[in-house]
């Protein structure tokens, strides 16, 4: 219910303020930041010799931690060229 009222809200206030919707794929991953970030961190993990989950675990979250925040902020910023080539492909794959 109170997701309902949240959604409603938000729907209203994209009405409201002529916010144009997108379409494109759910999970698309050029338009999924979050994809980049894995590659990243898969890259990373694997120059390491691993025996354990825990070990795992560990190494995650350390090169989690060392992900520099220009690296983020030029994920978000690169988004407007992503949509604009999404856009431009009519949907399709892009080489991101």
């Amino acid at each position: 219910m109170i997701l309902s009222i949240g959604l409603k809200k938000a729907e209203k206030w994209r009405e409201e303020n002529q916010v144009r919707r997108i379409s494109w794929a759910a999970q698309s991953p050029d338009l999924n930041s979050i994809e980049n970030v894995w590659a990243v961190l898969k890259a990373n993990i694997s120059n390491y010799e691993l025996n354990s989950i825990k070990e795992l675990i560990k190494i995650i979250k350390k090169e989690w931690k060392k992900l520099d925040s220009s690296f983020t902020k030029n994920l978000i910023i690169s988004m407007k060229n992503r949509i604009s080539l999404v856009l431009s492909n009519e949907g399709n794959h892009i080489l991101y």
